[in-house]
């Protein structure tokens, strides 16, 4: 945590003065702007809306080994491809291998982040600019939880 966010009166005064103050639900984020983000600070935190927010979520823990967006499914012996786009999860069909499921993912993550872009610079939504610029340009990475 950076020593503005350690000082409540300092983080007070930061977080009202951030583009989405005051919007009901809005949510603090520090992995937007910086890929594998680990400190909430000043210069790494935006407030964004819950459902873009979880349009970053890696979900590692409930997938195990498998690529970011890949389950097995015992019952049908496949893969199966999964997004969470504009808070919705959507499933992307059974895969054979774990690279054709990979795939799908990286294809509707890349199209979903894109459509967030479209919303976010019609102002759809209102966020800090440096959100917009980061949909705009986000290429899926297998490992970063934002992308390149």
């Amino acid at each position: 945590m950076s020593e503005c966010f350690k000082d409540f009166q300092a983080f007070a005064t930061w977080h009202s003065q951030q583009v989405g103050y005051g919007i009901p639900g809005y949510q603090l984020d520090k992995d937007i702007l910086v890929n594998h983000n680990k400190i909430y600070g000043e210069d790494t935190c935006v407030l964004v809306p819950p459902s873009l927010n979880c349009f970053f979520t890696d979900r590692a823990a409930d997938r195990g080994n498998l690529p970011q967006g890949v389950h097995f499914s015992k019952e049908k012996g496949h893969y199966t491809a999964s997004i969470t786009d504009m808070g919705k999860l959507v499933y992307l069909g059974y895969h054979r291998t774990v690279e054709e499921a990979s795939a799908a993912y990286k294809q509707a993550k890349e199209a979903a982040a894109y459509r967030w872009y479209e919303k976010l610079s019609g102002g759809e939504f209102v966020v800090d600019p440096r959100v917009i610029e980061r949909m705009k340009n986000y290429k899926f990475v297998e490992g970063l939880t934002n992308g390149g």
